[in-house]
């Protein structure tokens, strides 16, 4: 039994660590958020050398901890300082109906009309050599990044959710273990056991104490 419970804890622990895809693309940046003048709002850091048909797909959770998907494809530099793409909403691989999109460095409302956005850096676009070269990334916290509906390899939150899935497999076969333990060698003769020797200790405590005051009472007697 212990060691198969070993076996499933090291299987536990290699699924957790499973490297992702790779991710990595020169990046251009834009903002997204409800002001209408763009003041302040999530950033976002987006891939530009992906083929039309890579998607690039992103969820994170809300103030209300609901969780919301979105991807995108065919993302490119359009060559008059705007960068455009396919958006998908409820999605992680760009299946459904998709919206063109596209970001300039000017504010612009967006899709939801409730929020605007906003190029922060394009310098990607017109200056190869000016790249920022690393994983896409959203700045929400929590928030993952996806390429074709697998996770990106060496983000900041990478392999979190297979480690907290890792920790609840292991918590709960741990369990298991114990209750087979308790079962097959009776959980009456274990707490039986536990409870005898407390009630020893209390006993030969209080035959002890009872002992002193025993004494005490002599000495009070004799110095009368």
């Amino acid at each position: 039994m212990t060691a198969v419970f070993i076996w499933m804890v090291v299987l536990c622990v290699q699924w957790s660590i499973v490297h992702g895809a790779s991710c990595k693309s020169p990046l251009i940046v834009a903002q997204t958020g409800p002001d209408a003048a763009c003041n302040g709002g999530n950033m976002h850091y987006w891939p530009t050398n992906y083929s039309a048909d890579q998607c690039h797909g992103w969820e994170a959770r809300d103030w209300a901890w609901r969780r919301h998907k979105n991807s995108a494809n065919n993302m490119r530099c359009t060559g008059n300082g705007t960068f455009s793409f396919v958006q998908y909403p409820e999605t992680l691989d760009c299946s459904g109906e998709g919206t063109v999109k596209t970001i300039s460095m000017q504010c612009k409302q967006d899709i939801p009309p409730v929020l605007h956005t906003k190029g922060i850096d394009l310098n990607c676009c017109d200056h190869p050599e000016a790249c920022i070269v690393d994983n896409p990334e959203v700045s929400v916290q929590g928030s993952y990044i996806y390429l074709n509906g697998e996770p990106c390899d060496g983000q900041k939150n990478s392999g979190s959710k297979r480690a907290t899935a890792a920790a609840i497999i292991v918590l709960v076969l741990g369990l298991l273990g114990a209750a087979l333990y308790g079962y097959k060698h009776g959980w009456n003769n274990v707490v039986w056991k536990w409870m005898q020797g407390e009630t020893h200790a209390t006993i030969k405590g209080g035959d002890k104490g009872n002992k002193e005051e025993g004494d005490d009472d002599r000495r009070k007697l004799t110095a009368i």
